[in-house]
């Protein structure tokens, strides 16, 4: 398990592989790292994560990603496998 973070001051919509895992509409400024999650469940392989930025006309300006590691693995020493970003 992995929490999607991210920080946006404009709505924002989060896919993977085309599925909706996350639906923030509100605009909110400034952009603060972590501002919303979402919990999933990855198989071992490739995954697209879709992005969408609502612009919110012209108010929406930043956005920040990242992947958290769940139950504690980095504290006890356990490897966790981290996601790699694959450009197409």
């Amino acid at each position: 398990e992995w929490d999607l973070s991210l920080g946006h001051d404009g709505g924002v919509r989060g896919f993977i592989n085309g599925k909706c895992i996350m639906t923030v509409p509100q605009l909110r400024n400034p952009a603060v790292q972590g501002r919303s999650r979402a919990r999933v469940r990855l198989a071992k392989g490739e995954h697209e994560v879709t992005i969408a930025f609502d612009l919110a006309a012209g108010f929406g300006w930043g956005i920040f990603f990242r992947w958290n590691v769940q139950g504690g693995r980095r504290e006890s020493g356990i490897d966790a496998a981290v996601p790699e970003l694959v450009e197409r």
